[in-house]
């Protein structure tokens, strides 16, 4: 299943981010009723520039990493 980091440019990602708020604030509000969702938001403010920069397609094939990226071991 592709996700955020196989978006095909930054546009692309905000397109995928937004389209998984709804589901985010549903599932945390489920999980912890007491407070209201936060997840989304904070991706949106602390990680989504990172991921964008670092992370989606365009990055990984122009690092020589392939599209779907080669897996990577240690082993």
């Amino acid at each position: 299943m592709k996700g955020l980091v196989d978006a095909e440019s930054p546009a692309d990602f905000d397109l995928r981010l937004s389209k998984l708020e709804s589901k985010w604030d549903d599932l945390e509000v489920s999980a912890h009723p007491q407070r209201g969702p936060h997840v989304y938001e904070w991706i949106l403010t602390n990680e989504a520039d990172v991921m964008k920069a670092s992370m989606i397609t365009p990055v990984h094939e122009s690092a020589g990493l392939g599209s779907p990226p080669i897996v990577y071991t240690t082993y």
